[in-house]
């Protein structure tokens, strides 16, 4: 193996994946076009996307754990997320409400910047929230249920308000389940797990920040994080050449976040909790209110 074999192997899958995703886009548009009109989102594609991975692991013979699909742990992950959960709606709901007050749009420049600015303050209240948590100190079962019942709870809430308010549809349940399923976990598994950890593996994790240590996987697979939303409309097979420079900003710092999540749970189950369930909530409430 030579040095950097870990770089390249993530951006090869990364390139690869990403050519192979608009070329099937391109042969089958109109599969993913009716897909999306009657569920809201497109599933099979982004399943396959962000999961794709497992066969390489599986084919290498490598051990799961080490990129962070365990359930070593779980209720200390859980428990972290679900501590910390709040300020994840600080750019959510805060950001969207500030920005749609001024009548900016989350991708336009001044509308992003508030955004990601609202994200470094979660960053930074994340680090102090968290960096006197020890992964080996018991959860209590009592605890951890009603952490899972909370999640549970929190999925509800958008249809709850959905149907008390007569904005209740398919596609509104199918923003929930994509967000916080497929975008959440998915892009955690992606990001976070793979890329994030097969970089680790190499380089180690020499670098400290209250506590938790990163290394050049965190930064890598965060700055990859930030590319694939600017790229996210993007696809020269269909003719589209459009880019959302300013979705790359806030998307970096969340990156960020996410990552020291999962060094600090050695799981990809914190990220992915912080990532979805936000994403699920508030994007669904910022639908039921015209919003989004």
């Amino acid at each position: 193996m030579f040095k950097g074999a870990s770089i390249a192997e993530v951006l090869i899958v990364y390139l690869s994946s990403l050519i192979l995703g608009w070329i099937v886009v391109a042969l089958f548009q109109d599969f993913f076009t009716l897909e999306r009109e009657i569920l809201g989102y497109n599933y099979i594609f982004p399943i396959f996307f962000y999961f794709s991975p497992i066969l390489i692991i599986l084919g290498a013979k490598r051990d799961f754990k080490n990129y962070g699909i365990t359930n070593d742990n779980w209720q200390f992950g859980v428990d972290i997320a679900m501590s910390i959960f709040l300020f994840a709606l600080i750019p959510y709901l805060l950001g969207i409400l500030i920005i749609n007050f001024l009548g900016w749009g989350i991708l336009e420049p001044f509308g992003a910047l508030i955004i990601t600015g609202l994200w470094i303050v979660t960053l930074f209240l994340v680090l102090e929230s968290i960096k006197k948590r020890d992964i080996n100190k018991q959860i209590s079962s009592r605890k951890s249920r009603n952490n899972l019942i909370t999640i549970l709870i929190l999925l509800l809430v958008p249809i709850l308000l959905g149907i008390i308010l007569n904005k209740f549809s398919g596609k509104l349940v199918s923003l929930i389940l994509w967000q916080f399923f497929v975008s959440g976990f998915g892009e955690e598994f992606k990001y976070r797990g793979y890329f994030q950890s097969t970089i680790n593996r190499e380089f180690g994790r020499p670098y400290r920040i209250r506590g938790i240590q990163f290394g050049l996987g965190l930064i890598i697979s965060s700055i990859l994080f930030s590319i694939s939303h600017i790229l996210n409309p993007f696809n020269p097979f269909i003719g589209n050449f459009e880019l959302t420079i300013w979705w790359g900003t806030f998307s970096l710092v969340a990156g960020f976040v996410f990552g020291l999540l999962r060094e600090k749970t050695e799981s990809i189950l914190a990220p992915a909790i912080f990532h979805g369930l936000p994403d699920a909530v508030g994007e669904a409430i910022g639908m039921i209110f015209g919003l989004l």
